[in-house]
């Protein structure tokens, strides 16, 4: 029994490395629009920048998506379109936050959606990260993995970016911001440490950080509005300290002051189509004049922000 047993796993852990290599040497990321910027991250980004409205970018954020993804994303599609030279990439509250990015990694929802995508593209040491902190899932994921490796083999045409759930597709037409406001109470900032800091996530947004140097990427990471209300806002003050005493090797253009209604968000931390409408006409704009070539980048956000504002006062 023993020996049927591990003939069977040696089979498939053969059959497995098989589909594997052959996945890895397609480009399944080929952007066909050839842009040469990326905009990634979380929701917030998928929802937070539409890339109809940004000349040359391409948004392939993703709902609850780690740096770790990100990263291995990241390499994937700079190999299948070198002409990649700038990377917009979301960092917020959730991104350095314990509790909310050990959900995305290690609990079952995520790990179905995600794993069977980037297996193929990880290290022993990353696949060892999910072995080991669910390894049931990551055992059931395994037959998904030799279903998926078969269809990628049998479809020349197979294109994770074509294939959507990613960027734009992520956002809504409504807003429900309203009536949860009066559902949420403002999050309790003083709890400064009611979150610890997730070290394994800004360990891989520094690895996107160390390939973008090597492979001449422009990276500039940047944070999307929220409503106050929003429960990710809990952690605030953590996050300021951090981008303060920790961020000084990345730009950072925190755009959470941007100017928005609430009818601009889907819901407390999501923005709708209008609202993404704005903010990425918003930042178009900021570029055609000059944004990414700018040594203080913030300074040159706030201060088209605070003409915003002028502008909407003057007209109301």
């Amino acid at each position: 029994m023993l020996f049927f047993l591990t003939l069977f796993i040696g089979a498939f852990l053969l059959v497995s490395a098989v589909l594997n290599s052959s996945i890895r040497s397609r480009n399944l990321f080929v952007i066909k629009e050839k842009s040469h910027g990326l905009i990634m991250g979380n929701s917030h980004a998928a929802c937070g920048l539409d890339d109809q409205y940004i000349k040359g970018f391409k948004n392939l954020g993703s709902v609850t998506e780690s740096y770790l993804y990100s990263y291995i994303k990241l390499k994937e599609v700079v190999k299948a379109n070198p002409q990649i030279d700038i990377l917009l990439l979301e960092f917020d509250n959730i991104q350095i936050n314990e509790q909310w990015v050990n959900k995305w990694l290690w609990q079952t929802p995520a790990m179905t959606r995600f794993l069977p995508k980037y297996q193929p593209f990880m290290t022993t040491k990353e696949l060892s990260f999910f072995a080991l902190n669910n390894p049931t899932t990551f055992v059931s994921i395994q037959r998904l993995m030799a279903r998926q490796g078969v269809e990628i083999a049998s479809t020349p045409s197979f294109n994770y970016v074509s294939l959507g759930r990613m960027g734009k597709n992520s956002q809504h037409n409504i807003s429900t911001a309203d009536s949860l406001l009066k559902l949420a109470p403002k999050p309790n900032e003083m709890l400064e440490d009611k979150d610890a800091i997730h070290d394994l996530n800004l360990e891989y947004l520094n690895k996107i950080r160390l390939f973008c140097i090597d492979n001449h990427i422009q990276l500039i990471l940047f944070r999307t509005p929220v409503l106050e209300n929003a429960a990710c806002m809990e952690n605030e003050q953590v996050f300021q300290r951090l981008v303060s005493e920790k961020m000084k090797d990345f730009s950072f253009v925190d755009l959470q002051n941007f100017p928005m209604s609430t009818n601009h968000f889907y819901d407390l931390d999501h923005l709708n189509i209008k609202g993404s409408e704005k903010l990425s006409k918003f930042i178009s704009s900021a570029i055609d004049e000059g944004f990414l070539k700018q040594a203080d980048m913030q300074s040159f956000i706030n201060n088209r922000m605070d003409s915003m504002q002028v502008q909407h006062a003057q007209f109301h």
